[in-house]
This record gives structure tokens, C-alpha cells and sequence, in this order.
């Protein structure tokens, strides 16, 4: 096997949704209880374990790859080093555990374990061929990754612990209904019940609305209530324009039937969570 199809097959965005998630658990603890082994230590964890799952989804999606111009590419590779990535994938969770276990904190290692199970089982397994609503339950997954970076700090859970884990839940079904929308014909080629491809783009784009507005009134109510610090003022406006980007994007999208359009919202989401996420870390640190 090459070394850039371990690549391909073990890269997604499930990587930067942990990693970012872990980061702004562990750094936005207050009091900041962490070294720099603990920083690079609960980070490499996080992203061996996202990156081990990513590989566990592929193997178990290879009878629908075929039928998704996106990921046609898999199927042949799947097919050639089934054995190689089932055991390296195995490998890198074992490996993330048990640095997590040593390093950082048992339950961080516990929280990463839990995200794995509910993204591979919970979410791939059991819900995505069943039900349109499966991003909403099985994005549970990232939370548990703001978790694993919270106790890698501390062990004290408080409103900003409780805020970051409602901030990436809602955001999780956004993101990936804005990405299932930007390739619907695939999700309808492969008989895969996402939200967008179930309802259509019109009917999805009205839910992607009221998602948007739920995460952004998540995000502001807190920054305005002062969750921030002395920076809640310039953190809730942060907040506040980047939810405008995304609404504005949606709103552009409505209607329309050009998957295009979508992938506008997509890449929007990510700057949203990222703007949301870092502000929460700025705010705990001054």
C-alpha cells in the first residue's frame, strides 16, 4: 500500500473537528492546568483516534463508495489493503488511548474512546442507512472531544464547559447538512438518507436556517451575558458577524438547486466554529 492512500483514506474533516474541539476544551479551562506535554499529548491522541475512525467509516462504507463520484476512488484501495487498514486503524486507537491514558487524564482517554464508538458505531453503524436525522445524534462525537480536552486541564465542569459542548452539538448537523447539500446527487446515487437528500434542497436549506440561527443564538447569549470575560463585548460581535456570514449564505442558497451554492455554507461553517471556538479561548485567557 502507498503511503498517500493511508493518506487519503485516513484524512477528513473529522480530524480538524476533534483537534479543534480537544484545543478549545483543554485551553479554555480556567486557570489553564496544563503543560506543553499535556497540550501535544491530548492533540496527537486526538488526532490518531479521529483519524483511526475516519479509516473504520470508509472500511465499513466500501459497499457505497462505488456509487459517490467523491469517494469511487476508495473502493479500489479498500479493496487491495482491507487487512492493512483494519489492523493499522486498530493500532492508532490503542495508540491514542493509551498516550491519553499516560499523559493526560483517564477520562480524557475515556471521552476519546466514547467519541470513536459513537462516531463509528452509534453514527456509521446504526443510524446513517436509517434515519435522516443521524448527524443530530451522532454528532455527539465531537462534544465528547471538547470533554477529553476539558479533563486533560482539570476536572471541574462549569457553564463554559457546558457552553462549548451545546456549541459544537449544534454546529456538528449544520456543517454536515451544508456538505451533504453541496453533493446531493451523490447522497441520493448511494441511497444514503442525509437530511438535504431526503427533503431536497429547498426543504433543506429552511432547516440549515433554523439550525443556524439556533447555533448563532447559542453562541451570542452567552458572549453577551458576559461568558467571556473582559473580551465578552468584542466576542459576542465575532460571533455575531460570522453567524451573519453563514446566514447570508443560506439565505443565497435557498431555493436554488445548484449544489454549488451550498458548498458557500460549508465553508462558512468552518470559519464559524473556528471564530466561535478560538474567541472562547481568547476570552479565558484575558
Amino acid at each position: 500500500m502507498k503511503f498517500s492512500e493511508f493518506i487519503r483514506m485516513a484524512s477528513s474533516d473529522i480530524e480538524f473537528i476533534v483537534v479543534i474541539s480537544i484545543l478549545a476544551g483543554l485551553l479554555s479551562y480556567p486557570g489553564h492546568h496544563f503543560s506543553f506535554v499535556v497540550l501535544g499529548s491530548i492533540t496527537v491522541a486526538g488526532f490518531l483516534s479521529s483519524a483511526s475512525a475516519t479509516i473504520f467509516n470508509n472500511l465499513y462504507d466500501s459497499g457505497i463508495d462505488s456509487n459517490m463520484k467523491r469517494t469511487q476512488y476508495r473502493t479500489a484501495i479498500i479493496e487491495r489493503n482491507r487487512k492493512t487498514f483494519l489492523v493499522s486503524s486498530t493500532i492508532m486507537l490503542l495508540l491514542a488511548l493509551s498516550i491519553s491514558f499516560v499523559f493526560d487524564d483517564a477520562r480524557s482517554a475515556e471521552f476519546l474512546l466514547f467519541g470513536f464508538l459513537s462516531y463509528v458505531v452509534l453514527y456509521t453503524i446504526i443510524l446513517k442507512r436509517r434515519t435522516r436525522w443521524s448527524m443530530v445524534i451522532g454528532g455527539i462525537s465531537a462534544s465528547f472531544s471538547i470533554l477529553a480536552g476539558w479533563y486533560a486541564a482539570g476536572n471541574a465542569i462549569n457553564a463554559l464547559a457546558v457552553y462549548l459542548v451545546l456549541l459544537v452539538f449544534a454546529w456538528i448537523p449544520f456543517h454536515f447538512w451544508s456538505f451533504a447539500a453541496s453533493h446531493n446527487e451523490d447522497y441520493k446515487s448511494a441511497k444514503i438518507p442525509m437530511l438535504p437528500a431526503v427533503v431536497g434542497l429547498r426543504r433543506g436549506s429552511h432547516i440549515l436556517l433554523i439550525n443556524a440561527i439556533v447555533l448563532t443564538t447559542i453562541a451570542s447569549i452567552y458572549a453577551w451575558f458576559g461568558g467571556f470575560n473582559s473580551l465578552s463585548w468584542l466576542i459576542a460581535i465575532t460571533i455575531i458577524i460570522s453567524g451573519f456570514l453563514i446566514l447570508v449564505s443560506i439565505y443565497a442558497a435557498i431555493g436554488e438547486k445548484l449544489e454549488t451554492k451550498f458548498s458557500w455554507v460549508y465553508i462558512f461553517s468552518h470559519i464559524y466554529i473556528s471564530l466561535a471556538l478560538i474567541s472562547a479561548i481568547l476570552g479565558s485567557f484575558l
